[in-house]
């Protein structure tokens, strides 16, 4: 599955998963936060507030405001589980990231 690959490419990396952002709040992102918890920190991040709620109640993971682009920069690690046809991230957010 994309969470159990998206968990073995990170823990691939040799460097301890401290802190991971995981966009969106469907049913890809539950499945990559159930494989990730062990891990580290979870924090995640999507437009459906009401979703990220019960998710932050049921795994105990960190919320953070959708659209917080200087916030999401200070993740080394980000799973983007969301499927869209806009650009969620430009140039800018990859030069400052990190």
């Amino acid at each position: 599955t994309y969470s159990a690959l998206a968990r073995r490419k990170l823990l691939e990396q040799g460097i301890p998963l401290e802190r991971v952002l995981v966009l969106g709040s469907g049913t890809l992102a539950f499945d990559v936060i159930n494989q990730l918890k062990k891990h580290g920190d979870i924090y995640l991040s999507a437009r459906n507030e009401t979703k990220v709620g019960e998710i932050v109640d049921q795994h105990g993971v960190f919320p953070i405001s959708w659209g917080e682009f200087s916030l999401y920069s200070t993740f080394r690690f980000i799973v983007n589980t969301i499927g869209a046809k806009e650009i969620l991230f430009n140039h800018q957010f990859f030069v400052c990231w990190y």
